[in-house]
């Protein structure tokens, strides 16, 4: 249903093409006179630039995405049926319910649905979004790559390092709100 043995590695590739990226940007404007000389030699490379690299690296996310539910493709039923199962599995640990619990808290402004008199199955649909918006934010390219750490530690070893955790608890919390967390 999940596979643990895989590597996620999307966001590894991405943070060192960017680096590459910018160390030759910045390399090429070191010196005026080896501009020449980079130039010549680059036309015999192949030039890539930020927009390619979000291109491959969207297209590798995509890939191990499908790759750890042993998906054909995105609208395959394997990936929603692990979800739900990676869902209910992460929620047996205290530590990444807890994460999940302020996930939705962020999503779900108790005030605001007590004020509106949201009840009974309009609760419900909302409670049930709250948590799909959970879920898929859990299994976002912002986020997978720890999230998959989270799940492998979980299913193998029964627990998630703490600093996983820290890790997972800020990047959803960024994604969530489009704003960082300090580390505690």
């Amino acid at each position: 249903m999940y596979n643990t043995e895989f590597n996620v590695k999307y966001h590894d590739i991405e943070q060192e093409l960017v680096l590459k990226l910018k160390n030759k940007t910045s390399d090429k404007h070191l010196d005026e006179n080896l501009n020449e000389i980079f130039d010549e030699a680059s036309d015999e490379e192949y030039e890539y630039d930020t927009q390619d690299i979000l291109d491959i690296c969207d297209k590798l996310y995509r890939d191990e995405l499908l790759s750890v539910f042993y998906a054909e493709n995105m609208f395959d039923d394997k990936i929603e049926k692990g979800m739900e199962y990676i869902y209910n599995t992460l929620m047996i640990n205290p530590d990444l319910t807890s994460i999940i619990n302020d996930m939705k808290n962020i999503l779900y402004l108790d005030e605001l649905t007590t004020h509106l008199n949201i009840k009974g199955e309009n609760k419900n649909n909302l409670d049930e979004n709250i948590r799909n918006i959970v879920l898929y934010t859990l299994f976002s390219q912002n986020v997978f790559y720890i999230t998959h750490k989270c799940i492998c530690q979980q299913l193998c070893v029964g627990v998630v390092d703490n600093d996983l955790l820290v890790e997972l608890r800020k990047h959803t919390v960024t994604v969530l709100t489009n704003r960082d967390i300090k580390n505690n």
